[in-house]
């Protein structure tokens, strides 16, 4: 059997639409786990069809909370809901697993065997996805490997412990992508796993190519080769994004089950209708934060993230204009510098958009141990997870 590991805080609607497609429009038996971190997780599930819920570790976190913490607690509450969403599956005998988000959602049954197949013949232990190993960026140090559409094969995961970890080991303050490559190349292996999409076809919402480096998978990602879209419909505005949810699952004939019909109904609208609307308020979006010296590409296409800044004050949006306007002029004289100028390190002539993603090298102002001592609340964490590594030595 095919194990589904889910992984939420409180999308419970977004998850109870993911039963649905498993159970009421898909042909397999799926085995469902769940894990959320949410208090009134067991409630709130317990409606819905799956066969397994634990409840996440009480790991501190509130959107309030900003900086390094933040990223420390939320990494490792995302990465604690993974680890034991995927042991139950695990645990429960299925074969292979594929982790989701409750807002990831497959919509091609047979894109989804095949894909398991593809695994099962290639005799390695996981297909991801992600950028690859050779993208960089501060918080991205060993590429990028994604949670989400993350398949493996159980026998060998298990053989290699792979989900018994403290999140806390994995360095949180990266990014999650950066924590499962970490696990991956130092448990599994770079020879026993591969990856079966490097995002380069991902299409937004309406079907327009992503612009890579700066896409990522907000407000949505749709994965045609197999038929994967994740909608995060809290990123569009007003209740845009449930319209764009219920435009997925019509365009897949998804129509059973109690959550995919309410969904249909309340949020369904014309195609065009929907995008028309989407693309104008985005352009308005845009006309404004170019006034600021923005690319609107470099947002990409995240409605909320260009009205938090278009909603600051204005002395600060000025200050960024001067900021911007001083990095397109070092990056444009860069640009016509090595165009006349013989120049064969690639190292330094490489496309300039690049630059200000990565750093080639940093001295830091203080060790990894200093920063996680100086930042993590041991409060934050459950006690049964005991002294986190930086309580030792002199790093």
């Amino acid at each position: 059997m095919i194990g589904i590991a889910v992984s939420l805080y409180d999308k419970f609607d977004d998850l109870g639409v993911l039963v649905d497609i498993l159970r009421h429009n898909f042909e397999e038996e799926y085995y469902i786990s769940v894990c959320s971190n949410h208090p009134d997780a067991a409630s709130r599930i317990e409606p819905i069809d799956v066969d397994h819920f634990v409840q996440g570790a009480e790991i501190e976190y509130t959107p309030e909370m900003s900086g390094l913490r933040a990223d420390i607690n939320l990494n490792s509450r995302i990465l604690d809901s993974m680890q034991r969403s995927c042991r139950g599956a695990m645990d429960a005998g299925c074969e292979y697993v594929m982790h989701l988000h409750a807002d990831a959602w497959p919509l091609d049954e047979s894109k989804l065997l095949g894909l398991v197949d593809r695994l099962d013949d290639s005799e390695k232990h996981a297909a991801v996805r992600g950028m690859g190993s050779s993208y960089r960026r501060p918080k991205f140090w060993l590429g990028s490997v994604m949670d989400q559409f993350f398949l493996f094969e159980s026998d060998g995961f298990a053989e290699r412990s792979f989900f018994e970890f403290d999140p806390r080991d994995l360095l949180p303050h990266t990014a999650i992508h950066n924590m499962l490559m970490l696990l991956l190349l130092g448990n599994v292996g770079r020879s026993n796993f591969f990856y079966y999409s490097d995002k380069t076809t991902d299409l937004w919402w309406d079907d327009r190519e992503k612009t890579q480096p700066y896409a990522g998978v907000r407000p949505s990602t749709f994965v045609p080769e197999y038929g994967f879209v994740h909608v995060a419909a809290e990123d569009f505005p007003e209740d845009y994004g449930r319209s764009v949810q219920a435009n997925y699952l019509r365009r897949f004939d998804i129509t059973g089950g109690e959550y995919v019909t309410r969904l249909r109904e309340n949020h369904e609208m014309q195609e065009s209708k929907l995008f028309r609307r989407l693309r104008w308020k985005e352009l308005k979006q845009n006309l404004r934060v170019r006034c600021y010296g923005y690319r609107p590409v470099t947002f990409g296409r995240r409605y909320p993230v260009k009205a938090d800044f278009l909603d600051k004050p204005f002395e600060e949006k000025l200050t960024q204009l001067a900021k911007n306007v001083g990095e397109e002029i070092y990056h444009q004289g860069h640009r016509l510098l090595f165009a006349v100028v013989p120049f064969t390190d690639e190292r330094f002539t490489g496309d300039h958009r690049s630059r200000n993603l990565y750093r080639d090298a940093a001295w830091p102002e203080e060790s990894m141990g200093d920063l996680f001592r100086d930042t993590v609340e041991p409060a934050d964490f459950p006690a049964d997870f005991g002294p986190g590594w930086y309580e030792y030595g002199d790093e």
